[in-house]
């Protein structure tokens, strides 16, 4: 009786697939009008030892925006969102969800993320500088702790959603 309910359940999901919507067809039923996706290839460098991973940023029409920082293994250390000049950082993995971690990385963040639809500029206060280059890499310095943020694209044109 299992395996026939099982074959049955095969067959429908077989008979059923010509009717899921196509990617296209899904965008455009979106009510978002655009989001701009941003990828890149994220390097930090701490006094001297350096950590890789990957970046990736989606930015609303409303200037929103949200993230996501995972390793090049696939492990996620943390998630952010910034809206209204506020940052959150949640989902932060265990071995650097400390207060003190969060707080400079929460700072760095809010710097970075106010200024990242400006194109092609250098940006300091006495903490921290923003360089964003022709060619689309950011750096972002934090002079007090030393910690230097390298975002390179990793696609040569951005996405945007339609």
């Amino acid at each position: 009786m299992k395996q026939r309910l099982n074959i049955i359940s095969v067959l429908l999901l077989l008979y059923s697939l010509p009717c899921f919507p196509q990617i296209d067809t899904i965008r455009e039923l979106t009510s978002v009008d655009s989001i701009i996706v941003k990828e890149y290839s994220m390097l930090v460098n701490i006094r001297g030892h350096e950590v890789s991973g990957i970046c990736v940023i989606n930015i609303s029409p409303d200037s929103c925006i949200i993230g996501t920082i995972i390793n090049e293994f696939g492990i996620k250390a943390f998630d952010f969102s910034y809206s209204k000049g506020k940052v959150k950082i949640f989902n932060i993995m265990s071995p650097i969800d400390k207060w003190y971690i969060r707080k400079i990385v929460k700072n760095d963040f809010s710097f970075l993320l106010s200024n990242i639809l400006i194109n092609y500029v250098t940006l300091s206060n006495k903490k921290r500088t923003l360089k964003k280059m022709s060619d689309g890499r950011i750096l972002l310095e934090n002079n007090r702790h030393k910690i230097i943020y390298t975002f390179l694209p990793l696609t040569e044109n951005n996405e945007t959603l339609k």
